[in-house]
């Protein structure tokens, strides 16, 4: 132990690489199971990591702090490097994956370990010589691993990483890691960033603030793919039927979700639509929330039907022949995918035809689209389908008749 530390105080750059390299091979958790590093080393071992710390805050200080002037003309001068990071963090990774990670997490924290982390991995940005990037997808995920052992390890450790805005870190981490279409892929990052996110936003109350602020960051990004991820993430969280529920975060924030679920309706996006079906479906098994909901659709259904679509109405006559009426929703009508919306909530909770209906008057808009569009147009459609439905299953046959 003591010949490991004197290489490394004495060591060049160049040597501290290769005794990295032979730290994190000899002490693979992942092939001894951690229980290695402990046996062949003793307690002495924990000295070697602040020493690691030390050497990657200066390793990774122009790429962290690369938004910073002086950064900037670094980076254009090719100056921008985070040296040895691969094999810095597969040693640090060494620690975490330890049968004994609890008690190096003293001597991790005495240099600001867990902030330091935190910023390595949102590292944006290429390494202008070899347009590489400064952390790799590799590298982000074995950071991910180290966030999640510890924030697996008690409350208090949950609550230091929403003190420094770790679950915004975490995100902006995976859209730093490439193309947005890995996360339907199962990538291993998303899923890592996936775990952390949930890991940390069930059973953390103290930090539930913070940690409601990476969902909100989520469904009001303007990437849709990072929304629709977040939106599964959320109904991962307030439906009683996940393995993730967090009655406590439900109760706190639910109205506040109210109007972020209502939004993400709008969106032309087919699965995120279906996502904030999902979610009003689940916020909907809360009573109190009913009325609040069921006045915002028809709201919504109000100004969608005075919304003019002539692009839509356009593409509908190529097809109107059709009789499937899912085949329209390609053409992104605001009304078409409103009436749809309380269409589906209707149907699954009868309960809300009452409150729809009679309470908020539903049928108002749906008829004035019925009588001011041109007959079998496809708002026309759209608003007949929601009648119909009312007609059937809230009123009863001897009250009102539908016509053919």
């Amino acid at each position: 132990m003591s010949t490991l530390l004197r290489d490394w105080d004495e060591g060049s750059k160049t040597k501290r690489k290769k005794l990295l390299e032979w730290f994190s091979s000899h002490f693979d958790p992942t092939c001894d199971g951690g229980c290695l590093l402990e046996s062949e080393c003793g307690a002495d071992i924990a000295l070697f990591l602040p020493r690691l710390l030390s050497w990657m805050h200066k390793t990774t200080a122009s790429a962290i702090n690369k938004t910073d002037e002086s950064a900037i003309v670094a980076q254009k001068s090719g100056k921008m490097k985070c040296f040895a990071l691969a094999e810095q963090v597969s040693c640090l990774y060494v620690f975490f994956g330890s049968t004994n990670a609890h008690a190096y997490y003293r001597e991790f924290q005495h240099v600001d370990g867990l902030q330091l982390v935190l910023k390595i991995v949102a590292i944006t940005g290429n390494d202008p010589p070899t347009q590489k990037p400064l952390v790799s997808t590799t590298d982000r995920e074995t950071l991910l691993r180290i966030i999640l052992r510890i924030s697996k390890m008690n409350r208090q450790r949950k609550e230091e990483i929403s003190s420094l805005d770790g679950e915004l870190a975490v995100i902006h981490g995976v859209l730093a890691s490439g193309d947005m279409d890995d996360w339907k892929t199962e990538s291993r990052v998303w899923t890592l960033c996936r775990e952390v996110l949930l890991e940390q936003l069930v059973g953390n109350p103290n930090s539930l603030d913070r940690a409601h602020e990476a969902i909100v960051f989520m469904l009001r990004h303007f990437e849709v793919r990072l929304q629709l991820f977040g939106a599964e993430v959320l109904r991962e969280l307030i439906s009683d039927t996940s393995f993730s529920y967090d009655p406590e975060y439900r109760r706190r924030k639910e109205y506040d979700l109210v109007p972020l679920c209502l939004t993400l309706v709008r969106s032309t996006d087919v699965y995120l639509q279906h996502e904030s079906l999902e979610l009003l479906h689940a916020l909907l098994q809360s009573s109190h929330l009913q009325e609040a909901i069921c006045e915002a659709l028809v709201y919504l259904v109000s100004q969608s039907a005075k919304a003019l679509d002539p692009n839509v109405e356009e593409s509908f006559i190529s097809v109107e022949d059709s009789m499937e009426y899912e085949t329209y929703v390609h053409l992104r009508s605001a009304f078409a995918h409103a009436s749809q919306a309380v269409n589906t909530l209707m149907h699954s909770n009868r309960n809300l035809l009452p409150i729809l209906v009679d309470k908020y008057g539903l049928l108002t808009p749906l008829s004035f689209v019925l009588v001011v569009e041109r007959p079998h147009s496809l708002k026309w459609h759209a608003a007949a389908i929601s009648i119909r439905y009312i007609f059937t299953h809230h009123f009863r046959p001897h009250e009102t008749t539908f016509p053919r």
